[in-house]
Formats: structure tokens, C-alpha cells, sequence
């Protein structure tokens, strides 16, 4: 096993505790079996370097956006609905920061 393993599986479980999410939820949102999540995170299996880049983009983008949603708390248990509102970001070339900005324009906080 790697050290870019290591530090990517190390990143991904810290990432997923932060965000109040399950390997199962990542797994339906990024289309990935949750068997290959949990065995790589419990590290009685690899990641390719694609699953690894995958599982840190992901889990990296939805902690911006979440940070820009706040105050207003996103369900991480809820991968459908966050597959969603990735691809309409995605559709209409939004980012967290235009998110932070849409928010605080609601709630007049800047």
C-alpha cells in the first residue's frame, strides 16, 4: 500500500465524518459499490488512483458547497438529491462561491 493510499483513504474518512456522511451515501452518489468504499477505507482493500480521485473530488466539492449553503444545513443521507443539485451546478456553470453568494443575497447577511 501506497502513502498516496494512505493519505487519500485517511482524506476521504476524515471528509466523510466531517460532512456527516456514510460510505453508502458516497457510494450512490458517485455510482461506486460500497463494498469497494469500505474496504478501502478500512483498509483491507486498494483504491485505483481513478476511485481515489473520484472519492477525493467528490468529497472535497460537497464540503464547499455545503459551506456556502450555510446557515441552511444540507441532509448528506440524501445522495439523489445531492446528484441533482451537482448536475444543475454543473449545467448552469455554478460553484460554491456563486452558491455563497445566491444564499447570503437570501438571507442579506453580506
Amino acid at each position: 500500500m501506497t502513502l498516496a493510499a494512505l493519505d487519500a483513504r485517511s482524506r476521504v474518512k476524515n471528509r466523510l465524518a466531517d460532512l456527516g456522511m456514510t460510505a453508502i451515501a458516497l457510494a450512490r452518489l458517485v455510482n461506486m459499490p460500497a463494498s469497494r468504499i469500505n474496504l478501502g477505507l478500512r483498509e483491507l482493500g486498494d483504491w485505483s488512483e481513478r476511485d481515489a480521485r473520484v472519492l477525493l473530488d467528490c468529497t472535497l466539492r460537497l464540503q464547499e458547497i455545503r459551506d456556502s449553503f450555510l446557515p441552511c444545513p444540507l441532509d448528506m443521507s440524501q445522495p439523489e438529491a445531492l446528484r441533482i443539485l451537482l448536475d444543475r451546478m454543473d449545467e448552469k456553470g455554478k460553484t460554491a462561491a456563486d452558491i455563497r453568494q445566491i444564499v447570503a443575497q437570501v438571507l442579506e447577511t453580506e
